[in-house]
């Protein structure tokens, strides 16, 4: 494997916080743009991620990873990368003001799916791996947090619908079963499930 073939590897998945793996994931989440449309300020930005994904996100601390961009610019004007010209214009960019995203693992890990969703995202990440010849955490990074689109059949409206009314006949099921369940509180609870049952239909079910 060459040099650029191992350092484009590197750039597509190296962790650059947030939940966002690989540069072009990261330019996207923080800045809304395409990788190659970044200036100098906001690439340094991203550079400085690199030693401490956490403690160096840009988003939830802004003033920790801004003395490290300053870093990354002084080294860069030092073995002239870069001019001072283009040194100064970095720096007195406010970025910081830019940033976009939100915090990307805590909403991922509140989100519950579906059966249907589980098995989707499993089949992708060997379909990845076979097709693209990545690994299974490579694989698993492009779909969390590596900007892709995936559309599937589910309806996910019908799916919570379908959701609640399980859940609802879960509860008269139990309650109906309890030693001290009451005539009155069963008939209501059945009530109740017969009405949920037919909002379902009407919104949608009859439709199919």
């Amino acid at each position: 494997m060459s040099k650029d073939k191992i350092l484009e590897n590197y750039l597509n998945t190296i962790n650059l916080g947030n939940g966002y793996y690989g540069v072009q994931a990261a330019a996207n989440g923080y800045f809304n743009k395409d990788v190659s449309e970044l200036s100098l300020s906001e690439c340094a930005v991203l550079a400085s991620i690199t030693k401490n994904p956490s403690r160096l996100n840009p988003l939830r601390n802004p003033d920790d990873n801004k003395d490290r961009q300053i870093a990354v610019l002084n080294n860069m004007l030092t073995q002239e990368y870069i001019s001072s010209e283009e040194y100064s214009e970095a720096v007195e960019d406010d970025v910081y003001a830019r940033l976009e995203g939100i915090d990307v693992s805590a909403t991922a890990s509140s989100t519950n799916y579906s059966y249907f969703v589980d098995e989707v995202i499993e089949q992708l990440i060997n379909d990845l791996m076979e097709q693209k010849g990545y690994s299974k955490q490579q694989a698993t990074n492009m779909i969390y947090a590596g900007g892709l689109s995936v559309y599937t059949t589910q309806d996910m409206s019908m799916q919570r619908q379908q959701t609640l009314c399980l859940m609802t006949l879960d509860t008269i099921l139990q309650t109906l079963t309890s030693p001290s369940a009451t005539t009155l509180r069963s008939r209501k609870l059945m009530e109740h499930f017969l009405t949920t049952h037919r909002i379902i239909w009407k919104s949608g079910f009859r439709k199919m």
